[in-house]
């Protein structure tokens, strides 16, 4: 009958002096006199070497370490794990100092010191979602358990305003009604129109009515009759009504056209005297134009994403520090929005002098 033994280990952390000892006894192969005597609560311990008695702690290790075996120093396999250590103390007074103590902040390993602290305990602080948030949520959730449909999300990615970040929603608005979003700001409607193409279609279907009118003559429907039985092309009337064209829409897409080229012949007679594309000045303003909105763009990005940091943060140091640097960010976008109005400024006045 075969039985197994179950090997149970732990750490024992004892002071310098008993650690010589117990070293010595091991060197000698002779471990006698070492006997440790646990207590009622299985936390408090009596530690006996030779005719000394110590007090000793059993307290939790933040991380369980592995410990392995080997027989030829090559192949190791695991032998068990350890979550435990036991404190022998010099003095009961020392012992009163880990009575409150039920895991160590450290580890054995120096990469484990005061990991409790640097690791485990330091869990980042989200903001609180928003109410209204929470509460569509929660409805959604009740109609997907109750058997509901999940609405289709569909996803439109436009440009960054500054309208689009707030102080309560410093990653980015949410929208719910597009109605409500529309009444508040119009200039959406700017970034989500699409290209317009119903002159091109007004014109493919003008072509195709003519190209109607011009093959559906009486030809068309001679073949149409040919591919029918003799029976139903005797009963058909002989007198069939013939399309017209349409000349209706064929005259005002010619009259669309006209238009657009007499434009284009006026923004040539317009550049041939000297157009403000090709004056250098106004090339400078446009590239100045181009550069200050670019950095403002960045600037305020980077601001939102300062703002998320600094209510995320719990250190009092690093947030102050952080809002130093939302303080510097906030001047140089004033300095540029400042050299952006400046030069929207000098090319409105080149171009009324233009006019």
């Amino acid at each position: 009958m075969s039985s197994t033994t179950l090997m149970e280990q732990y750490l024992l952390r004892v002071p310098k002096k008993v650690g010589a000892e117990l070293r010595k006894k091991m060197q000698e192969k002779e471990v006698r006199g070492v006997d440790v005597v646990a207590g009622a609560d299985n936390k408090h311990f009596k530690f006996h070497i030779d005719e000394k008695e110590l007090p000793a702690t059993l307290c939790e290790l933040p991380c369980i370490l592995e410990t392995h075996k080997t027989y030829d120093d090559n192949l190791f396999y695991k032998s068990g794990e350890i979550g435990q250590i036991l404190l022998v103390h010099d003095s009961p007074e020392e012992q009163m100092l880990y009575e409150p103590v039920t895991e160590l902040p450290s580890g054995i390993t120096p990469p484990t010191t005061n990991i409790v602290k640097r690791k485990y305990a330091k869990t980042r602080k989200y903001p609180a979602f928003p109410p209204t948030d929470v509460a569509r949520v929660e409805d959604t959730l009740v109609k997907i358990i109750a058997g509901g449909v999940i609405e289709d999300v569909q996803e439109e990615l436009v440009d960054f305003h500054e309208w689009m970040v707030d102080d309560a929603h410093p990653n980015g608005i949410v929208v719910h009604d597009e109605m409500e979003l529309i009444e508040k700001h119009p200039e959406y409607l700017h970034l989500t129109k699409g290209p317009n193409n119903n002159s091109h279609t007004t014109s493919s279907g003008a072509n195709a009515i003519e190209s109607g009118a011009n093959t559906g003559g009486s030809s068309g429907m001679q073949s149409l009759a040919n591919s029918r039985p003799d029976t139903d092309a005797e009963e058909e009337p002989e007198e069939r009504p013939t399309p017209r064209p349409a000349t209706s829409a064929t005259a005002s897409i010619d009259d669309g056209l006209d238009a657009d080229l007499d434009e284009l012949d006026q923004d040539d007679d317009d550049q041939g005297e000297g157009s403000l594309e090709d004056n250098p000045a106004y090339q400078a303003l446009q590239q100045q134009q181009a550069a200050h909105t670019k950095k403002l763009t960045d600037l305020r990005k980077e601001i939102s994403k300062m703002v998320a940091n600094i209510q995320s943060m719990s250190n009092p140091v690093m947030k102050n520090r952080l809002q130093q640097q939302k303080d510097a960010l906030d001047g140089e976008m004033a300095q540029v929005q400042a050299a952006l109005d400046s030069t929207l400024a000098s090319i409105r006045s080149m171009e009324d002098g233009r006019r």
